[in-house]
């Protein structure tokens, strides 16, 4: 992860702050907290904070991204039940 975000200024955006995670797995997209009000929100009181997330959706990369996306598991259960079932 590029942690100034991405190199394609085409997914940078302005005038908000890039959450960016160390941790964060390189397929998965640049997620970005609004440093304004969002214009189609209607409740401030209910909603204070917009994020948004910008994805390159060309077909080849949505291919890798899915394939990606279909190797992510949640493991359900106690640990030692997890290292059991290899997971």
């Amino acid at each position: 992860m590029n942690l100034a975000g991405p190199d394609d200024p085409a997914f940078v955006v302005p005038n908000a702050t890039l959450l960016a995670n160390t941790g964060r797995h390189f397929n998965l997209p640049y997620t970005y907290r609004l440093n304004y009000r969002h214009p189609l929100l209607n409740d401030n009181d209910a909603i204070t904070q917009t994020y948004v997330y910008v994805q390159d959706t060309a077909e080849p990369v949505r291919r890798k991204q899915r394939a990606f996306e279909d190797t992510l598991r949640v493991p359900l259960g106690r640990d030692k039940e997890m290292e059991r079932l290899g997971t």
